[in-house]
């Protein structure tokens, strides 16, 4: 085993007197400039304006601008603060360009598609811990009108194990690029766009499988209750409406789907 010592730092006038004499002058000079080059970098860092990707929408591009927070979050991602929470911790910037891109509608949706990946804080709320919104996930937000959960539960048993809800997020991914759907999505309706999100989620829950028939009845019949409600005419919501018994399911609301 070495018996080395680490050797005590020598301290810079050392360093720079032990130089030859001839580059002393430029060693200072070079010294100098890095001090004034690193204290610049520290008063033009503070000057950086706040930005946004260009989505060829300069309408949207500034009400994407207002989604990141000009306030930071108070409490880590997944924390339990022990503090009354009543409602969502969000900035009155942030909450009125939601609620102006939400009115907007799908016609904006490719802009939009140009920021689902921005990681930047937007705003906080309770699920079942404290979560810090990015402005993506509140991209993802507008895009499903909500981040419903039709299933109505959180995770249940497939004959191949345990499986959590189908989320719009998965059913995002499965479309292929963000950018390709939004384009598709701009000329449909809210609703149309719910009973597309509906389909896919029947189609993912009948992939995975059912335990039993009653499982099966109970989880399909939720979905169907939904198209029914965005789309009357579709006869599986009628075929439906009889209450199913209930199966073995770990319930959870709507809410509960927000994206993560």
């Amino acid at each position: 085993m070495s018996n080395l010592r680490p050797q005590k730092p020598r301290n810079c006038r050392r360093l720079i007197n032990e130089w030859p004499s001839q580059n002393h002058s430029s060693v200072q000079h070079t010294l100098a400039i890095l001090l004034i080059f690193g204290s610049g970098l520290s008063v033009v860092a503070g000057d950086i304006p706040i930005a946004v990707a260009k989505s060829g929408s300069a309408e949207v591009d500034a009400l994407v601008l207002q989604l990141v927070s000009r306030r930071p979050a108070p409490f880590p991602d997944g924390d339990l603060p022990d503090v009354a929470f009543w409602d969502r911790y969000c900035t009155p910037e942030v909450e009125l360009a939601i609620s102006r891109l939400k009115r907007m509608g799908p016609k904006i949706f490719p802009a939009l598609a140009k920021h689902f990946w921005d990681d930047r804080y937007s705003y906080s709320d309770m699920v079942v811990a404290w979560h810090n919104y990015t402005v993506g996930e509140v991209v993802l937000e507008i895009f499903s009108d909500g981040n419903p959960v039709y299933g109505g539960y959180k995770g249940r048993k497939t004959p191949s194990g345990e499986a959590v809800y189908p989320s719009f997020r998965e059913y995002l991914k499965a479309q292929g690029f963000v950018e390709d759907w939004a384009e598709k999505a701009k000329t449909k309706s809210p609703s149309e766009i719910q009973v597309d999100y509906i389909d896919w989620c029947v189609a993912a829950e009948k992939k995975r499988g059912f335990t039993d028939p009653v499982q099966k009845k109970e989880i399909l019949g939720r979905y169907f209750e939904k198209r029914n409600f965005f789309d009357p005419g579709h006869s599986g919501g009628a075929a439906n409406r009889s209450q199913p018994a209930r199966a073995q399911t770990n319930q959870t609301s709507a809410g509960a789907g927000s994206a993560r």
